[in-house]
């Protein structure tokens, strides 16, 4: 069953004043698999809310702003059983791991310590058991709260509110988790027609990073005597594992 309705002007909770939300919750009961094939995601609705606590057998999928080169570049020409291999190593590494130190060519720098009491799920293309699955190349982390510091470099898509590249790339300086200055070209200025992504400047980002498509990947050990964070995982461009 395809079901259609018209764009909603946000998303999340946003979405909720124009959505069917009765009509949409009741048709969501009666499914088995839910993807989303949207530009504006439901993830997080009143609707999604209702199915995540009531639906217990249902596979959700988030697939928003898809289109036929994403699927067959991102799925179709994926060596999945080797990206799931990978991801599983990172995952269980991640979970055993009290801090994250990551960075790469474009800028990106910043260290946080991983919160213990969250789950580190890991979508590595296996959908067969009921649950929230997001496309193939993510895991995610949770930091704890207070503990994220540095630099995240956004030179791909922004969205919200974009839903597109940007035009150049978007820095962000992160002290005890809170954004303390966005820079970079027009896209990272102050606009009206983008106000929930400069809300940010004064909010907690201590909620979710999503690590995925890796270009590389190492573990720091304690035997390295200059490493500043000898507990951490690290995502890098080093492109193989540490042998030490």
């Amino acid at each position: 069953m395809v079901i259609t309705t018209a764009t909603p002007k946000g998303v999340g909770k946003a979405a909720d004043p124009d959505l069917p939300v009765e009509a949409l919750t009741g048709a969501l009961m009666g499914a088995d698999v839910w993807i989303e094939l949207n530009t504006q995601w439901l993830l997080y609705s009143t609707p999604f809310e209702r199915i995540e606590a009531k639906h217990k057998n249902i596979r959700y999928m988030c697939l928003a702003g898809f289109n036929e080169e994403l699927m067959i570049r991102t799925i179709g020409q994926v060596d999945t059983l080797s990206l799931r291999s990978f991801m599983k190593r990172v995952s269980e590494k991640t979970r055993n791991a009290k801090m994250m130190h990551i960075e790469n060519a474009a800028g990106t720098n910043v260290t946080f310590e991983i919160e213990p009491k969250h789950l580190v799920s890991c979508d590595c293309g296996d959908a067969t058991a009921p649950g929230i699955h997001m496309l193939t190349g993510q895991i995610n982390v949770v930091p704890r709260f207070g503990s994220i510091q540095g630099t995240i470099v956004f030179d791909g898509s922004v969205e919200p509110p974009f839903g597109r590249a940007v035009t150049e790339p978007i820095k962000l300086t992160i002290e005890k988790s809170i954004i303390t200055k966005i820079q970079g070209g027009a896209d990272a200025q102050p606009d009206a027609q983008h106000p929930s992504f400069h809300v940010c400047r004064s909010e907690c980002l201590d909620q979710t990073i999503r690590c995925g498509h890796y270009n590389g990947y190492r573990q720091a050990s304690e035997k390295d005597p200059k490493d500043p964070y000898p507990n951490a995982v690290r995502i890098g461009n080093e492109g193989k594992e540490d042998s030490h």
